[in-house]
């Protein structure tokens, strides 16, 4: 993706548990639609490789 972040929240430099939620805007260039997360495939949580 091109373009320049210009605002994000939190802010940068935040110290965030994992998976936590990060909203950054972007502009100039790009696809207007943006990327959507989740990705796939989604990451084995560490209760399901425990059972394994």
């Amino acid at each position: 993706m091109n373009g320049q972040v210009v605002a994000q929240v939190p802010a940068a430099g935040t110290r965030l548990p994992r998976w936590s939620v990060v909203t950054v805007w972007i502009t100039g260039g790009g696809d207007p639609a943006g990327v959507r997360e989740p990705r796939r495939p989604l990451p084995n949580l560490l209760e399901d490789q425990a059972e394994g």
